[in-house]
């Protein structure tokens, strides 16, 4: 029997690789791998090529992680990442959390809803908006999530909001409405022109990587 001050984590999902279990945990204790990344110094290009199973985490790099883990009130192993093997990952009180109404973490449930959206689609993106160039439909921290089309498909969704990789900014994305551009590509526009003071409100004749039209939305208050 567990402590009184752990319990047992359930996801959803098979989580059958690797990636799928770190990305789990993260995702646990942070919705944002870029927010995670930053208040942990982590690299975010790192944690996501081991998230999306392209490269392995060494043995002294998954010890960090696991360490950054358990700063995060979660204990994880060694052996629940690399085989799926006992003990599962167990979440403990070190810290107080926010409550909602049911008594839940306000950041696990978002955790939980976010890893089962995940679980849905293998060409799911979620992402944290680090802008307010559409407020105040969708402001800045909020998470969103959508499924990638391909551009075969992408003049279906002309005028909605879709998640796309950042023109300018590796390894980022950005929200905006689609539309077309000119020889075959897209114009990504924001819904608040009136208030783009400090961010790039359109860009202009854009190639698609990836196109995720918006399906999930959840405000971050």
């Amino acid at each position: 029997m567990l402590p009184k001050n752990m319990a047992p984590i359930v996801f959803p999902g098979s989580l059958d690789t690797i990636g799928d279990r770190i990305r789990a945990v993260r995702t646990f204790c942070d919705p944002s791998r870029t927010s995670f990344c930053k208040k942990h110094n982590l690299s975010s290009m790192k944690l996501t090529t081991w998230e999306l199973g392209q490269n392995r985490p060494r043995q002294d790099a998954l010890l960090s992680l696991l360490e950054v883990f358990r700063n995060n009130g979660v204990f994880c192993s060694t052996k629940w990442i690399l085989e799926k093997l006992p003990p599962s990952p167990v979440v403990f009180s070190t810290k107080p959390h926010a409550k909602t109404c049911s008594g839940y973490s306000t950041t696990q449930t978002l955790s939980q809803e976010i890893i089962f959206f995940e679980s849905l689609s293998p060409s799911h993106v979620v992402t944290q908006v680090e802008d307010d160039v559409n407020a105040p439909y969708i402001n800045r921290g909020d998470m969103v999530g959508g499924f990638k089309i391909t551009s075969q498909n992408a003049k279906l969704y002309y005028g909605r909001l879709c998640i796309f990789d950042h023109p300018d900014r590796e390894g980022y994305t950005v929200v905006r409405i689609l539309s077309p551009g000119t020889k075959g590509r897209y114009t990504l526009t924001a819904t608040n022109l009136k208030d783009c003071a400090t961010e790039q409100p359109i860009f202009y004749d854009f190639s698609l990587k990836f196109c995720a039209p918006i399906i999930w939305h959840r405000a971050v208050f």
